[in-house]
């Protein structure tokens, strides 16, 4: 059948056909998908702003908050300073403190004192320290009827010329006032002191009045609104801490912060597009946007009491009472809104976002998806067009012709068509089909007979192939459905498992990735073919190890086995993966390299489980580091009262020029007992934290176990005659190995079980300690006593430490850490503690240690044995000159005391390091003992100017401190101290080292 001319003109063009569906697909494709992505970008962007918003208000007023935290702690640390100062200048005489407050202040006509000018300008004290910008006002009337108003405001001086000038860099003012609004204040270049009217109303400034208890009954820290201070001429705000003393409201400190600056780094840290607003606790609103300082100059009004509009008291009654960190949409404004309360001054601080900004985003977003579409449609329109007509329509054309004149038995040929190989083997078989017909024609006649003849064993023939092609079909069908159950089922595993299969070729490009690959990634396995590793990891892997991938490139180049290699992955929605990959080289059977065949893991979970483990391992590092930092504090605090109390004592009871009486001497060596439990139970804590942080330091070496039980034995000795305990030291030293242990350790165990024995002994009890070996591994010490024994419920709980077991209320001494100690300090020697014990018959404890399976023994010189003294002499050959540098008035006197019980040293002191060095060089003393924590330089420093100093860098400098760390004992021996005394005081050990430095000076032996 064949076509008119009109019905073929009404047919259309094939690329022609093909360009107008392909572009109303892609157009209606594109168009829908901005119109989506307009709506879901809009969505994702308000969720974004908020969270950024909620984000960004939480850590701002975190901030806010952590200043105000740092300056309350300031002030409580200047509160001190002042009533530490107070209580010091108690002790001097009137006189003196007379004599420091006209070096201070001047008279004025106006009925006031003011602080001399030259401490505003500058000045070098007679003391040898420098004085400046320090300028304050006080009453004449009150000052010459108070002489501990005049006290107070020469301990305020002092504080302010050791502390102004470092307050300094943080806050612009720091000053102390009187109830009445007298004040001393350090103000760089600002003589506020020296300028402020006589006739000030103090009483109507909260700077002032914050501090009075009607006003601030819990005495803590308090914050005034910003306001104008004509003093300065600054806006300011400001906060005040009350002092008391003996529970009367004595005096204040304040910081004074420029409110400019304050305000200026507020709206520094804004979010981009965003306002930030301020409200007291009251709704005045102390900073909003475009606000400009406004206030009476004269009154000093706050600025909070000058910027009320509505739109600020519903944004402040909105958030009055919203969580931290909470965001609210506001339709009337038309924006997001979040809220965090500052603690401290208890502020709130409100920052807005408009949700035009959120919008603007999205359209712009959405606009941009619009034009690339738009171009990506026109580009592939016009390329396809250009496609279509070079390389299918023409060529068509073409064959069509060919066709037709086939039809017409026109056998010529037509040239072969080369656009593509389908429509190039169509001509040619054309032009084949052309030549056969043209044989055929000339042969038909020809074998029209032979095909006759040929016909019945042709029909045979093709019987018999027909039978053989079904016969290949069904071994076809049953091979294909056999494969496909392989494959499903080779499918199902690389899909069900937590790998995925990938290939790549000679060039390292993926030629393979299994379906599994997208539910690992979110990437789909056709975005990762003919791509590289690299092409698809991170950028920042690979800017971030450039060695991992430098050797990784070595390692496929070489073709070697890729063995467990890691790298990042991004998915499409940001979330980044760990993965691990494994993989081996491919060859071909002529070992030609064809790529690479493995396998990859995601271990995103494994490696977020290793850095939650490191964060957990990291805190409990940060609080075993303030742990010791707390006990390092804590025995300074106790040993520092201890030094007084046992010093004291130790001089009373060794006083030979006015002896005690009996009963006296008796409470001297119960108050030297107990100082020295009170010791020992901070040794033992200090102990137990540094077991329990992993901190302790062990020598272990090969000890011989008759000397180790021997000086176990006299140290036990006095407890022994004073219990009326018998002692049973079984040995056999011939016979018994050596055993491998820290000396001094073991020492300290055998000695507390011992101890033990005696204290929980019957009257007049005996004690029995027996020793065996266990198999060749252990010795066995056993320590059997025949006390009350333990109770079976308590056994348990034998080794909790701070425990007793009910023995709380006897006459035993003890904390019930002991036993924890020394099982803790047996267990890190690698040995066992253990015991066994019938209530109301003993208790025998059982400690066993390593034994020593090398040759090697302890040399004798390095046992630690029990030390014996010469007899020490109470005088000197010539006369010796001793200074101690303390701050703390009890210790001065107790050094003095001791010093005077020895002829011909003479005895000087410093409070100060820097008094100290200027006393040192005066006198050349034969010997210097060092406080460490000195006020302002602390004695490590003062060490390093002695060393500085050629008149005084041989001076043997002795530290005698609280701080009784072993770190604290190290770090100062290798500061350069010739020795390290801790307190309190051993009135023994202290007199030889001072006995042994000044003789090592003068040529004595």
């Amino acid at each position: 059948m064949s076509m008119s001319m009109t019905e073929k003109a009404k047919l259309r063009s094939m690329s022609t056909m093909t360009l107008l569906y392909l572009a109303l697909v892609v157009s209606f494709t594109m168009t829908t998908a901005a119109l989506l992505s307009y709506w879901r970008v809009q969505d994702i962007f308000a969720q974004l702003y908020r969270t950024n918003l909620s984000e960004y208000v939480t850590n701002h007023g975190r901030r806010q908050e952590k200043f105000f935290e740092t300056v309350s702690l300031n002030l409580e640390t200047a509160a001190g300073f002042l009533e530490n100062r107070i209580e010091q200048l108690r002790n001097l005489p009137p006189e003196q403190i007379d004599l420091l407050f006209s070096d201070i202040f001047e008279k004025k006509n106006d009925g006031t004192y003011r602080v001399r000018l030259d401490h505003f300008k500058g000045r070098i004290h007679p003391d040898g320290y420098f004085i400046q910008d320090i300028t304050g006002l006080a009453s004449i009337e009150r000052a010459d009827a108070s002489p501990f108003y005049r006290l107070t405001l020469v301990a305020m001086h002092q504080v302010l010329r050791e502390n102004g000038l470092a307050m300094s860099y943080r806050y612009a003012g720091m000053y102390y006032h009187m109830p009445e609004g007298h004040f001393m204040i350090y103000w760089k270049g600002q003589p506020a002191g020296l300028d402020v009217e006589a006739t000030t109303d103090f009483d109507s400034l909260d700077w002032n009045t914050l501090a009075w208890p009607q006003n601030n009954p819990d005495r803590t820290s308090k914050w005034t609104d910003p306001y104008y201070d004509e003093i300065v001429n600054q806006h300011l705000i400001t906060a005040v801490r009350p002092i008391d003393i003996e529970d009367q409201h004595v005096a204040a400190v304040n910081y004074d912060i420029i409110w400019e600056q304050f305000q200026e780094k507020t709206k520094e840290l804004n979010l981009f597009g965003s306002d930030s607003f301020l409200f007291n606790n009251k709704g005045g609103v102390i900073l909003a946007p475009g606000q400009t300082l406004r206030s009476n100059h004269k009154k000093g009004i706050t600025i909070a009491s000058q910027t009320q509009t509505s739109k600020y008291s519903d944004i402040f009654n909105i958030f009055q009472n919203k969580k931290n960190g909470d965001v609210v949409y506001i339709p009337e404004y038309k924006q997001y809104m979040s809220v965090w309360r500052i603690a401290g001054p208890d502020w709130l601080y409100v920052t807005s976002y408009p949700l035009e900004m959120s919008n603007k985003a999205a359209l712009q977003i959405s606009s941009l998806i619009i034009g690339i579409g738009a171009l990506s449609l026109t580009f592939i329109v016009i390329s396809l067009y250009f496609v279509l007509r070079g390389n299918l329509v023409l060529p068509l054309n073409k064959i069509a012709r060919a066709a037709r004149n086939i039809a017409a038995q026109n056998y010529g040929r037509i040239i072969p068509i080369t656009s593509s190989k389908e429509l190039y083997e169509i001509s040619t078989d054309l032009n084949i089909m052309c030549e056969r017909i043209r044989d055929r024609e000339q042969n038909l006649r020809a074998t029209q007979a032979e095909l006759k003849r040929s016909n019945e064993e042709l029909e045979k023939r093709v019987a018999w192939r027909t039978r053989r092609l079904n016969l290949e079909i069904e071994e076809r069908e049953k091979a294909e459905e056999e494969l496909k159950v392989i494959n499903d089922r080779l499918t199902d595993i690389v899909e069900n498992t937590f790998e995925f299969l990938w290939e790549m070729d000679e060039n390292f490009r993926f030629t393979y990735v299994s379906d599994q690959r997208g539910s690992f990634t979110g990437l789909s396995h056709k975005l990762m073919l003919g791509k590289t590793r690299q092409e698809v990891a991170t950028p920042e892997d690979l800017s971030n190890y450039p060695e991992k991938w430098r050797l990784y490139q070595e390692t496929i180049e070489n073709h070697r086995p890729l063995k467990d290699f890691e790298f990042h992955l991004e998915r499409p929605d940001g979330m980044k993966l760990y993965m691990n990959v494994n993989g081996v080289p491919v060859f071909d059977a002529d070992g030609t390299f064809t790529g690479y065949r493995g396998s990859a893991t995601d271990i995103t979970q494994r490696k977020e489980y290793e850095e939650e483990l490191r964060q957990a391992k990291q805190q409990a590092d940060n609080a075993n580091k303030a742990k010791s930092e707390f006990l390092s504090s804590m025995s300074h605090e106790l040993r520092t009262p201890l030094n007084g109390i046992l010093g004291f004592a130790q001089l009373l009871e060794s006083n030979k020029k006015n002896p005690l009486e009996e009963k006296q001497a008796k409470f001297v060596e119960r108050i030297i007992t107990c100082g020295t439990l009170l010791l020992d139970l901070i040794n033992d804590i200090l102990d137990l934290s540094k077991i329990e942080a992993g901190q302790i330091s062990l020598s272990v070496e090969s000890i011989p176990l008759s000397t180790l039980l021997k000086e176990c034995e006299e140290l036990i000795e006095p407890l022994l005659t004073e219990h009326n305990i018998r002692l049973e030291l079984i040995l056999n030293s011939d016979e018994t190995p050596n055993i491998l242990v820290d000396y001094t350790r073991a020492k300290q165990i055998i000695t507390n079980l011992l101890s033990n024995a005696v204290k929980y002994n019957s009257a007049n009890g005996s004690i029995k300690v027996t020793t065996s070996q266990l198999n060749n591994d252990f010795i066995r010490i056993a320590v059997e006593d025949e006390g009350i024994g333990i109770p079976d419920k308590v056994k348990p709980y034998i080794f909790e430490p701070f425990n007793r077991l009910g023995k709380e209320k006897t006459s035993v001494e003890g904390a019930g850490i002991g036993l924890t100690i020394c099982k803790r300090l047996i267990e890190e020697m690698k040995g066992r503690l253990s015991f066994q014990s019938v209530e109301g018959k003993g208790s025998t404890f059982f400690a066993d240690f390593p034994i020593c399976t090398t040759e090697q023994t302890r040399t004798a010189q390095n046992i630690p044995t029990k030390k014996t003294h010469k007899d020490q002499s109470s005088s000197f050959a010539s006369e010796s000159t001793l200074l101690y540098i303390e701050d703390n008035p009890a210790n001065l006197e107790l050094m003095q005391e001791m010093i005077d019980e020895i002829d011909n040293i003479t005895f000087h002191s410093a409070q100060t390091a820097e008094e100290g060095l200027v006393t040192a060089k005066e006198l050349i003393p034969d010997l210097i003992l060092m406080d460490i924590n000195l006020p302002g330089m602390n004695g490590v420093e003062a060490l390093t100017e002695l060393k500085k100093d050629p008149a005084t860098k041989e001076i043997p400098v002795i530290a005698l401190s609280a701080n009784a760390m072993s770190k604290d004992i190290k770090q100062g021996l290798k500061s350069g101290f010739v020795a390290y005394l801790t307190k309190p005081i051993n009135l023994e050990k202290t007199l030889q080292q001072i006995k042994k430095f000044i003789g090592i000076d003068n040529g004595a032996t």
